[in-house]
């Protein structure tokens, strides 16, 4: 970041002297008027070869200084340890002539003002003196050292100034683009308060006409953001097999399991559908998930460790569908990898499917996501619906990451609170929340944001 204080006749010749000084990418910070005409401080953002050569540049000179110092310090002491030989004194002699005053060199007052160096043969072998005073690099290592903080803190109110400058550059982005395209800024306005992404956001704004109106363009951007929308195409209860539900503690994994196992068996038979309890971790895991199947007159069967598992799964192959009812597991334990390799090296194919909660944070929904993404899952499936005050968080987590939304379940109710997903329902039901829930629009988060979306304002 460069700052320049620049000043002209008037306001024009100074705006013309600012490009010819410092291009179309400068921007003109304050200006006022002066005796003289006008005078304008003027930034321009250096690129990071600048900035590096900026820096580069003072270290040069700091070094140079500490030769200097080091130079001069070597030349002190030798001047100081000097030992000249005695003369004979010289009568003075008279003269009539008007004596001038002379100066004495340099080197003769410093070394008037050293103290001589003793012999080393007094010292008495205690201490090198002579040594050390020979020996400048622990005092220039000093002033090194005083320096150094001085130059840490204006390299700090370097960045300072480049962040101001950069924040007010995208206000004035943000301000541009508001005047300019009064439709795309309320797009973006719109979908952010949604819950979506910044990134997602200017993808589906970069896609609209300008010149469409404002119900027009708000129903473009919605068939663009439900095009965008993944959502599986099979279903599980038609198609059936071997599915494995994984995701984090709480997502809802074992309820899901037995609204889809109820559902299953109400189409296809009771003794078409069973259970596998694999959540070895949580007490009573397998308890609960077996007194639901006794309600529903399902088969529970528990699974005590992987070599159990593939021993069931390979005596259940006749069974239309068989769900894996998995430990949830935080994103960040190690456990996480183990149990994603098993159920890749399984002897029977098995289809994962990640429980995602709509009811948790976008970053805690990304992070989950990311852990997860290191294994390939044939689908996702979104849980807790009626909690969720926003659906803009795991609906731009889906799209980023690509994972098909299977089903969507709202409530407790077992077997009714669970559907398949259809993309125009769920963008319906964020716009519904958003509606609902979501605050008034933060001008300066937005610039913030979007600042950088309209043309840099030039000079």
């Amino acid at each position: 970041m460069k700052i320049k204080c620049i000043r002209a006749e008037n306001i024009h010749k100074g705006i013309r002297k600012v490009k010819q000084e410092l291009g179309d990418e400068a921007v003109i910070i304050t200006n006022r008027k002066v005796k003289d005409g006008v005078e304008l401080i003027v930034a321009v953002e250096l690129d990071d070869q600048g900035a590096d050569s900026t820096y580069a540049e003072a270290d040069v000179n700091l070094k140079l200084l500490q030769a200097y110092i080091t130079k001069a310090a070597g030349k002190d002491v030798a001047v100081a340890t000097e030992v000249k030989p005695k003369k004979p004194p010289v009568k003075p002699v008279k003269d009539t002539r008007k004596v001038l005053p002379v100066t004495p060199k340099p080197e003769r007052i410093i070394a008037k003002q050293q103290p001589e160096a003793a012999p080393v043969s007094d010292l008495g072998g205690k201490t090198k003196n002579a040594e050390r005073i020979r020996r400048p690099g622990s005092s220039s290592e000093d002033i090194v050292k005083l320096q150094m903080p001085v130059i840490k803190s204006m390299r700090d109110e370097l960045h300072q100034l480049r962040d101001l400058v950069r924040c007010q550059m995208s206000y004035f982005g943000w301000d541009k683009l508001s005047n300019q395209s009064p439709q795309q800024a309320n797009l973006l306005r719109q979908l952010t308060a949604i819950g979506l992404s910044g990134r997602f956001c200017k993808n589906i704004v970069g896609h609209v006409d300008d010149g469409l109106n404002g119900e027009m363009a708000w129903r473009k951007a919605l068939g663009l953001w439900a095009r965008q929308l993944p959502v599986k195409t099979d279903d599980i209860l038609k198609t059936g097999g071997v599915i494995a539900l994984l995701g984090p503690t709480g997502a809802g994994k074992s309820t899901t399991t037995a609204k889809l196992a109820a559902q299953f068996g109400k189409q296809h038979g009771k003794s078409s559908v069973t259970i596998v309890s694999f959540d070895n971790h949580r007490i009573g895991a397998h308890e609960q998930l077996s007194g639901l199947g006794r309600l529903l007159g399902l088969n529970v069967i528990p699974a005590a460790n992987s070599a159990d598992l593939c021993d069931i799964l390979k005596t259940l192959c006749g069974k239309k569908l068989v769900i894996i009812d998995t430990a949830g597991i935080h994103q960040q334990c190690s456990r996480l990898k183990l149990q994603l390799k098993l159920f890749d090296i399984l002897p029977v194919k098995v289809k994962k499917y990640l429980v995602l909660p709509c009811n948790v944070q976008h970053g805690a929904l990304h992070q989950i996501a990311s852990v997860y993404s290191e294994s390939k899952f044939h689908g996702c499936i979104l849980t807790k619906l009626d909690e969720a005050t926003s659906l803009g968080g795991v609906l731009s987590v889906i799209t980023q990451f690509k994972l098909p939304v299977g089903y969507t379940t709202q409530g407790q109710h077992v077997p009714n609170d669970i559907k398949p997903a259809k993309a125009h329902q769920l963008i319906s039901k964020a716009v519904a929340l958003s509606k609902a829930y979501s605050d008034e629009v933060d001008e300066q988060a937005m610039a913030a944001q979007y600042g950088s979306v309209a043309p840099r304002v030039a000079v």
